[in-house]
């Protein structure tokens, strides 16, 4: 693409490279399209990636605008394919916030009398080997409240499940890792946060030698545990907290407890953990519970 810079002709790229080249500056490039879905996915897998803005961040938040964008992927975690994005709006029937607003641009009057009716997102979404989100905890659980079928289906999360720090990324947010990586995008826009988040995944890690689309699927099949430390002592919970554990009040139907997710392979050691050093060979034990990609994330797990 060309441009006019005092009447003649200047090339965008031999300028970006222009100005990378004097080390003072670093030029983010507007990422490239990808290329339409395959008429045919023989040999092919579809996911979707899914974004969701929302009134707040809380159980009482509702979502506002909901974005889905399905892809198709190879064997080898490549992008090969992506369609047209499907996006919605839909009344909170609540205030908007201002920080909302100042962060999507969406206002009360945008959303007013809009719905995000229930089969047209079904049919939207389909039936996908992965649905993929950046914060999924977060994503799914609005979509499962507000869309009962989600929960059959299969979750993977871009920012947690991908080893961005090993890769030399120092943040997890989409919009760090897309100006790390020399993109730019339209932030908090449901859609161009979905093609973000696709851009990154489509890209080769250089440690891991592979996409990061290719990680991510790795990461969400593995099974996994879930750890309850119920009835630790409240004294050790400095102790909890510094091994990686989170405290859950009580108040979604779960355990009022410290839990941690663990691998498979780490139950053992984790177990001998809490009993030794918890709960001090006192009759307390830890409830444990199996996890895998059909209920990570959820509020259900």
């Amino acid at each position: 693409m060309s441009n006019y810079f005092n009447g003649a002709p200047v090339d965008d790229d031999v300028m970006a490279a222009q100005l990378d080249a004097t080390g003072n500056f670093r030029v983010l490039r507007r990422a490239s399209p990808f290329p339409p879905m395959p008429e045919t996915m023989a040999g092919l897998r579809r996911g979707v990636v899914v974004d969701v803005e929302t009134t707040g961040l809380d159980a009482q938040s509702a979502i506002i605008q909901l974005a889905i964008l399905p892809f198709a992927y190879d064997g080898q975690g490549r992008v090969v394919g992506v369609d047209k994005p499907f996006v919605g709006l839909e009344d909170p029937l609540q205030p908007i916030p201002p920080k909302v607003t100042l962060l999507t641009g969406l206002t009360i009057d945008d959303v007013s009398s809009k719905f995000l009716d229930y089969d047209e997102v079904e049919a939207a979404v389909g039936d996908p080997s992965i649905v993929i989100a950046h914060n999924a905890a977060f994503d799914r659980r609005f979509l499962e409240a507000r869309f009962p079928f989600v929960e059959r289906l299969a979750f993977g999360c871009s920012m947690t499940q991908v080893p961005w720090d090993t890769e030399g990324f120092e943040s997890a947010k989409l919009g760090w890792l897309m100006m790390q990586s020399g993109f730019f995008h339209d932030a908090h826009d449901a859609a161009a946060d979905c093609f973000a988040v696709l851009t990154l995944l489509a890209r080769t890690l250089p440690s891991a030698n592979a996409t990061a689309l290719s990680v991510l699927l790795e990461a969400a099949a593995s099974p996994t545990h879930r750890i309850w430390a119920v009835g630790a002592p409240i004294e050790f919970k400095d102790h909890l907290k510094s091994r990686g554990y989170r405290w859950n009040p009580g108040n979604d139907g779960r355990p009022r407890a410290w839990f941690k997710d663990i691998g498979v392979a780490d139950y053992e050691a984790e177990r001998r953990f809490l009993t030794t050093e918890i709960y001090q060979n006192s009759f307390a034990t830890p409830v444990v519970t199996s996890i895998d990609a059909f209920s990570r994330f959820s509020i259900r797990s």
